[in-house]
């Protein structure tokens, strides 16, 4: 379980330990994160076993340690994939945003995942890639800092395959993870398909895709009666991975099937 304890500035006791989570049953929940806006209201976060997989949650509170609201359950996946060593920041306002490292799209290349909340505690958009996925040692220890103009996110990093570095990226507050074409550093051996994030998606999502040469590309979104209702690619790209996004805002909720085709094959 998780507690907090209130001081004043000088160090005086404020109150008593007040326990943090608020599930019935017994289990752990580890590694706490905390943050403060610049009136006192604070936000912690943490690591929870509670549905016998590592989750994310949080809790608010006013400036007088007053709890705002239930726990709330950050990581939006469906699956019973791993999130773990959470990370907080706060901006003035009390904006604020989680990261966490995220096994959802691989158990062996960890992930850097990220939500933002409105400081009233609603979802600023849904999780998003702080990290685009490549074929090296995944991305673990997430921190994170924030103003109200931007976000720094920092990682530690093994792409190079020559030990961990150190990474960082400084971002604004609008923008929405890995979602514009990239190019990764490392080259893949052969083209392929990877699971869209976030799976479900409510409006937008992220299709990643891998080429190991030049060739022509046609990467397209199919409902289930096998109708195109988007095409994200068809030209010649490089050799690389790349990352597109499909708004799908507009379209029914149901189940869709992306498509890449390639000269190598389908």
């Amino acid at each position: 379980m998780n507690n907090n304890q209130r001081y004043t500035s000088a160090g005086g006791v404020l109150g008593v330990n007040t326990m943090v989570n608020d599930d019935a049953v017994s289990e752990f929940q580890m590694y706490p994160s905390i943050s403060m806006d610049v009136i006192g209201n604070f936000v912690i976060v943490w690591q929870d076993y509670r549905n016998l997989n590592w989750d994310i949650y949080c809790q608010r509170y006013t400036s007088t340690g007053t709890a705002l609201g239930a726990n709330i359950k950050v990581n939006d996946d469906a699956g019973n994939k791993y999130q773990k060593l959470p990370s907080i920041s706060m901006d003035g306002v009390g904006d604020f945003v989680m990261v966490w490292q995220d096994n959802r799209y691989g158990l062996n290349n960890p992930d850097i995942i990220g939500q933002r909340y409105y400081s009233n505690g609603n979802p600023n958009g849904g999780n998003y890639l702080i990290v685009a996925d490549g074929p090296y040692e995944g991305e673990i220890s997430p921190v994170r800092c924030a103003d109200n103009a931007s976000i720094i996110f920092s990682w530690q990093d093994n792409r190079r395959s020559e030990g961990w570095d150190i990474y960082a990226k400084i971002v604004d507050w609008n923008w929405n993870g890995v979602s514009s074409l990239m190019e990764e550093d490392m080259q893949p051996q052969d083209f392929s398909l990877a699971q869209n994030y976030p799976n479900p998606f409510n409006a937008v999502t992220h299709i990643r895709f891998s080429l190991g040469k030049s060739d022509r590309v046609n990467l397209s979104v199919f409902n289930v009666f096998g109708q195109n209702v988007a095409t994200l690619v068809n030209e010649k790209l490089s050799a690389g991975t790349y990352n597109y996004s499909m708004d799908g805002q507009n379209l029914p909720s149901g189940i869709y099937l992306s498509k890449l085709t390639t000269g190598s094959g389908t």
